[in-house]
């Protein structure tokens, strides 16, 4: 019977320690403007070279290239944090050049990397323009912050494109 009790009275006095290590998470306040989509009427192979340098330039390594259907794209691709930021409790992102940011959290959480996907489709349209369509999915951040144990990292899922990223690669063809 003693036993059961000091069992019982370890796995909550645990259970509590953990949970008041983690940090409480708000959701992402900030409205962030991210434009998928552009026209221009550089050539198909002038802009098929240009996102293929914009990659390069950006050290993101492209694991799939089909230049017959216009696909370029890019698996477990890791931003540092120098790409990324947090709001603080009014929704106001720190970093305005950041290419993520995640919610604002009670445990003075930082941003370290995040990790994700992305393609970019080149297509030519019928009226001799050229469209480039990017997609950023499977967006998984790693956060750290400090607790009773120290400092600790850990996944999060909280992150969101800030529209930099696809407006930097965009704006090349305005």
């Amino acid at each position: 019977m003693i036993m059961k009790t000091v069992t019982i009275f370890l796995v909550a006095a645990l259970s509590l320690l953990l949970s008041s290590c983690s940090p409480k998470v708000y959701s992402i306040r900030g409205e962030y403007n991210v434009t998928k989509y552009t026209e221009t009427t550089s050539s198909y192979d002038e802009v098929w070279d240009k996102v293929i340098d914009f990659f390069a330039i950006n050290n993101i390594s492209i694991s799939t290239i089909e230049k017959s259907s216009g696909i370029i794209a890019a698996n477990d691709v890791v931003i540092g944090k120098s790409n990324l930021s947090v709001e603080d409790k009014m929704g106001v992102i720190e970093n305005r050049n950041a290419w993520f940011v995640m919610p604002y959290s009670s445990k003075n959480t930082k941003p370290v990397s995040v990790q994700c996907s992305l393609n970019v489709r080149v297509s030519e349209m019928k009226d001799g323009k050229v469209s480039i369509t990017i997609n950023i999915g499977n967006i998984m951040g790693k956060v750290i912050t400090s607790n009773l144990a120290g400092l600790m990292i850990y996944p999060s899922s909280n992150f969101q494109s800030t529209g930099v990223f696809e407006r930097t690669l965009l704006d090349m063809f305005k």
